[in-house]
C-alpha cells in the first residue's frame, strides 16, 4: 500500500481525524504530531492534544525539539520528553522522533514512557511523513495517535517492535504503536491476547479467536475453541481446546504442525515450537536449528525469529537457533562492573566471569575464557584483566590492537584502536595504532589510565594529570590540580577532582541554539556542579555517578544519551552513543540509541 505524505495542518478537519481511531479508543486521549521546516533546514517538532469538543489544542514544544538538518540515514532522532494530558486520568509522557529517508523525505513517530524507565516502541502514525519539498515556516501534521491512560489496570501484555496490546482487568484490549487498523482491536472480552508487526489476534471469553490487521490470511482464523494463541509477522498459530495444534497464514510448505497433544505454542515468522504434555518440546518450519530443540522437560518456550530459549522444568534455561551475536545466550546474573563501547557492551559478573551483548562482527564480545577482575570495552575490541594480573584482549586485531603486552597490570583501558594499562609498579603502556602518539605514553608512576579515540590519560601517583596524543580542541590539555579519576571520550576528556567535583576539557560543540535552562547541563565539557564518586566521557556526552549513588549525564542531547535512569548506581560508563549503569543490587541498566540490557550473553534489544 503506498505511504501518504504529511498534509497541512489546516487541511486536517475534526471528523477527518476521527477516523483514524476505533470506537473504543477517547477523543480526549488523543495527540498528533506538528512538524516544520525552518530556514537552516532543521525541522522543528510539536506536539497537540485533542480536545473534549474534538479541536487540537495549542502546539506544545519539547525543550529539545530539532532534528539537525545533517543526519544520517535511517537514524532516529528524539526529542526532550513532554508531559502531556491522558484524558482524566492523569499525565503521561511523550518524546517525539524523525528520521531522514534515503528519498529525502523524514519520517516522524512517538514514544510513550511506560511504567518505569522504559520507553515504548515506536508509534507510527497512518500519515507520517514529510516530504523533502515542504514549505518552509508551515506546520504539517500526522494523523492521531492514541494515548495509554497511565492509570488503567491490566492482566497481561504483549509487545513486538513496532506495537504493543494489553488485556484490561475489565477484559477489553488497548492497542499502541504502529500505522494502521492494528492498533484498534476489535471490541468484546478477552481472556489473552498476542501481538506481531502485521497482526495482532486475541483470545475471546467463550474460547473463539480473533485477528486483525495485516494480509495473507492472516486475520482470518480457524473457528472453534481454543486456549492459547500466538502471533507471528506471517502466521499464527493456536492451542485448541483439546491440546492440538492449529496454524494459519503466510507462506510455504513447512508450517504444518505436529500431531499429539500440547500445553503451549510459540510462532515466529519462520518457525513456532510447542511444549508436549509430557513435557518435551516440538518445533517446525525455518531453518539454522532453531528447528532441532534439545531433549529434556520443559516448563514454557519462546520463540524469536533467529532464536529459541526454554524454561526447563529444573529452572534453567536453553538457548538456540542464530548465535552470531550471540544472541542464543541464557539470561545472566549480577554483575561487578560494566563497560560501554559503540555498539557493545561487556559486564564483568560477580563470579569473575565476562558476559558482552551487542554487535560482535569482529568478535569484541566474545571473550575468552577465565576469571578477571575488570574489563574495558572499545568499538571493535574489548580487553580483560585476568585473576593472575595478566592482560586479555580480543575482537579486531588490526595495527596489534589485542596483542597486549606481557606482565603483570592493576587495570586496562580500551580506547578506539589503542589501548592502556598501569603495570604493577605503577608504569603504563601502551599498544596498538599510533599515528598521533597516543600509545607514547610518558615514564613515571601512575595509578589511573584512560585510552581515547586520539589520545590518552593518566592520573600520576601524586593526583595530577598527564595526556598524551592528538591535542585538537585542547582534549590532552589537562588542567592543573590533583585528581582521583580520568576518563578520555572522542574531543573531550572528564576528571574526578580530589575534592569530588568534576572538570571537563576538549570540544563543546554540542550545544542547542536554542538551550535556555539552567538546569540541565549541556555540552560534553559543560560539567554540572555537586560532588562525584566517578566520570565516564563518551563520544559526544558524559556521565558522572554522584556519592549519593545518583547519575547524571550531560552533552548532545540529540540522540538523548543524557536521559539516566533513577535509582542507586555503584559505577557508571558513557559509550558513543549509548550509557550503562551497574546498581546497586548487581543488575545493569543501560539507555539511549543503543541500549542493549543484559538480558543474557549476547545480542539483546530494548
Amino acid at each position: 500500500m503506498a505511504l501518504i505524505a504529511l498534509i497541512a495542518t489546516t487541511a486536517v478537519s475534526s471528523s477527518a481525524a476521527a477516523q483514524e481511531v476505533g470506537d473504543a479508543e477517547r477523543a480526549d486521549d488523543l495527540v498528533r504530531i506538528s512538524v516544520m521546516y525552518l530556514a537552516d533546514g532543521r525541522l522543528e517538532f510539536a506536539v497537540q492534544h485533542r480536545r473534549a469538543g474534538g479541536e487540537w489544542g495549542d502546539r506544545r514544544f519539547p525543550r529539545q525539539r530539532h532534528l539537525p538538518a545533517s543526519t544520517e540515514t535511517a537514524e532516529w532522532h528524539v526529542t526532550a520528553p513532554l508531559a502531556v494530558a491522558a484524558s482524566a486520568d492523569g499525565r503521561v509522557e511523550v518524546r517525539l522522533a524523525g528520521r531522514r529517508l534515503a528519498d529525502g523525505r523524514v519520517e516522524i513517530a512517538l514514544q510513550q514512557r511506560e511504567p518505569g524507565t522504559r520507553w515504548s516502541g515506536w508509534s507510527l502514525p497512518d500519515r507520517r511523513f514529510i516530504p523533502a519539498t515542504a514549505e518552509i515556516g508551515r506546520w504539517l501534521s500526522t494523523s492521531p495517535l492514541t494515548l495509554l491512560r497511565p492509570t488503567e489496570r491490566f492482566t497481561a501484555v504483549s509487545a513486538a517492535d513496532a506495537r504493543t496490546c494489553a488485556l484490561r482487568t475489565d477484559g477489553t484490549l488497548a492497542c499502541w504503536g504502529g500505522p494502521g487498523g492494528r492498533s484498534s482491536p476489535p471490541s468484546g472480552r478477552f481472556t489473552a491476547v498476542s501481538a506481531a508487526d502485521a497482526h495482532a489476534c486475541a483470545l475471546r471469553a467463550d474460547g473463539t479467536l480473533a485477528c486483525w490487521g495485516g494480509h495473507e490470511g492472516r486475520d482470518g482464523p480457524p473457528s472453534g475453541r481454543f486456549t492459547a494463541v500466538s502471533a507471528a509477522d506471517a502466521r499464527a498459530c493456536a492451542l485448541r481446546a483439546d491440546g492440538t495444534l492449529a496454524c494459519w497464514g503466510g507462506r510455504g510448505t513447512q508450517w504444518s504442525p505436529p500431531s499429539g497433544r500440547f500445553t503451549a505454542v510459540s510462532a515466529a515468522d519462520e518457525r513456532a515450537c510447542a511444549l508436549r504434555a509430557d513435557g518435551t518440546l516440538a518445533c517446525w518450519g525455518g531453518q539454522g536449528g532453531q528447528g532441532s530443540p534439545p531433549s529434556g522437560r520443559f516448563a514454557a518456550v519462546d520463540v524469536a525469529d533467529e532464536r529459541v530459549c526454554a524454561l526447563r522444568t529444573d529452572g534453567t534455561i536453553d538457548c538456540w537457533g542464530d548465535d552470531s551475536r550471540g544472541r542464543a545466550g541464557p539470561p545472566s546474573a549480577r554483575f561487578a562492573a560494566v563497560s560501554a563501547a559503540d555498539e557493545h557492551a561487556c559486564g564483568l559478573r560477580s563470579d569473575g566471569i565476562i558476559a558482552c551483548w551487542g554487535n560482535n562482527d569482529d568478535g569484541q564480545g566474545s571473550p575468552p575464557p577465565g576469571r578477571y577482575t575488570s574489563v574495558s570495552a572499545a568499538d571493535e575490541h574489548t580487553c580483560g584483566l585476568r585473576t593472575d594480573g595478566t592482560i586479555a584482549c580480543w575482537g579486531n586485531d588490526d595495527d596489534d590492537r589485542t596483542e597486549p603486552p606481557a606482565g603483570r597490570f592493576l587495570e586496562v583501558s580500551a580506547g578506539y584502536r589503542h589501548s592502556c594499562a598501569v603495570r604493577a609498579n605503577g608504569a603504563v603502556a601502551c599498544w596498538g595504532f599510533n599515528s598521533v602518539g597516543q600509545v607514547s605514553a610518558p615514564s613515571g608512576r601512575f595509578s589511573a589510565v584512560s585510552a581515547g579515540k586520539w589520545h590518552s590519560c593518566g592520573v600520576r601517583s601524586d593526583g595530577r594529570i598527564a595526556c598524551w596524543g592528538d591535542n585538537s580542541y585542547g582534549r590532552a590539555a589537562s588542567p592543573p590540580g590533583r585528581f582521583t579519576a580520568v576518563s578520555t571520550g572522542w574531543v573531550h576528556t572528564c576528571g574526578v577532582r580530589t575534592d569530588r567535583t568534576i572538570v571537563c576539557w576538549g570540544n563543546n560543540d554540542f550545544v542547542p541554539d536554542d538551550y535556555t535552562s539552567s538546569t540541565v547541563y549541556v555540552g560534553h565539557s559543560n560539567t554540572p556542579g555537586g560532588n562525584f564518586a566517578a566520570v565516564s566521557a563518551g563520544e559526544t556526552h558524559s556521565c558522572g555517578l554522584r556519592v549519593n549513588g545518583t547519575i547524571t549525564c550531560w552533552g548532545d542531547l540529540e540522540n538523548y544519551q543524557p536521559e539516566s535512569p533513577e535509582g542507586r548506581f555503584t559505577a557508571i560508563t558513557a559509550g558513543d552513543e549509548h550509557s550503562c549503569g551497574l546498581r546497586v543490587d548487581g543488575y545493569i541498566t543501560c539507555w539511549g540509541p543503543f541500549a542493549w540490557p543484559p538480558t543474557g550473553v549476547g545480542y539483546a534489544t530494548e
